[in-house]
């Protein structure tokens, strides 16, 4: 017999990646850090605000929501989809970004971006 320890180490190691596309979500959930997920998907919902991304998210989904403002991600981040939101302003990217999908914005301004 397993213990519940056990089954949750697995669990921590067997989660890469987290899809919660078209959720109906209007804000980002909180996520367990323990948990070392590397990709989330949160394209498709209501969200208005980037925030509790965890450190370890490295491919970061946001398309189609509502987002303004691109602040509270992380600095290991490399690949960022915010294509069909409501951007205005691109600044202060972290400075790992490798792909950027930026497309169907409301872009007017660029400044800072690393």
């Amino acid at each position: 017999m397993k213990s519940k320890h056990y089954e949750r180490d697995m669990l921590k190691i067997l989660v890469m990646s987290l899809d919660l596309s078209c959720q109906n979500l209007k804000s980002v959930p909180y996520i367990d850090p323990s948990l070392s997920i590397h990709t989330l998907i949160l394209a498709g919902n209501q969200i208005k605000e980037i925030t509790n991304i965890p450190e370890t998210v490295v491919n970061l989904d946001l398309s189609e929501n509502q987002i303004e403002k691109i602040s509270g991600l992380p600095d290991k981040l490399e690949t960022l989809d915010l294509y069909g939101n409501r951007i205005s302003r691109i600044t202060n990217l972290p400075v790992g970004i490798k792909i950027l999908d930026l497309r169907n914005n409301l872009i007017k301004k660029v400044e800072n971006i690393f």
